[in-house]
């Protein structure tokens, strides 16, 4: 499958320079990811089914994005092509993990890659698919590795999930394009509010007052 995100019909919003596009999109709370062709909402972590009005109803029955900011979305999306996000192919095993979705806690097969967030469902695949005669008697339950850090591309991860290595940070940060930034210190005798750097949240190369 191509990882390409083509635009197979001539849309407004496919005129605008690439940072201005994903801050709309930011705006309503989604990411346009590449190289793997999906429309992520950064707010929920996970793949947006992207045919039809799916999209549109997700951001108005889940975070009441108003029809007037929803306006020109759909055809915008039908003109990206997007594939299934079921479809898509699974990050290496051990990779860093996607910024936009969702990290959960499960169980991975040691005999193979499937993971799942029920360490049963673990079981039963490894007595389904790996089992021999000559088994040691603990093998299923020694086949499970425990407290596995995850990701899927969609929400309940239908079809895949793969392990990712989570780091700790001491300082976490809101990575989103257009996120309000952290407070910063002001210079002495500066109060916040008469700082022109305050409130604001940058988007590439522009400024977005927030």
């Amino acid at each position: 499958m191509t990882n390409d995100i083509r635009v197979h019909s001539r849309h407004a919003w496919s005129l605008m320079n690439e940072e201005d596009l994903s801050c709309k999109l930011h705006k309503l709370g989604l990411i346009l990811n590449r190289p793997e062709p999906a429309l992520i909402c950064w707010q929920c972590k996970y793949a947006l089914q992207p045919n039809g009005t799916r999209v549109p109803k997700h951001l108005a029955e889940k975070h009441a994005v108003p029809a007037s900011k929803r306006k020109e979305l759909v055809s915008y999306i039908d003109s990206l092509r997007l594939p299934n996000p079921n479809l898509l192919s699974g990050q290496r095993n051990g990779s860093e993990p996607h910024q936009h979705l969702l990290i959960s806690r499960g169980a991975a097969c040691k005999y193979c890659s499937f993971h799942s967030k029920s360490s049963r469902l673990v079981q039963q695949h490894i007595t389904r698919e790996h089992w021999e005669p000559n088994h040691s008697p603990h093998w299923v339950r020694d086949g499970v590795s425990l407290h596995v850090s995850m990701q899927s591309w969609t929400q309940n991860g239908t079809r895949a999930y793969w392990a990712v290595n989570v780091k700790p940070t001491r300082n976490p940060t809101n990575d989103h394009c257009c996120g309000r930034l952290p407070a910063t210190a002001a210079a002495p005798g500066l109060h916040p509010k008469n700082n022109p750097n305050a409130g604001r949240a940058h988007c590439g190369r522009l400024t977005v007052v927030v």
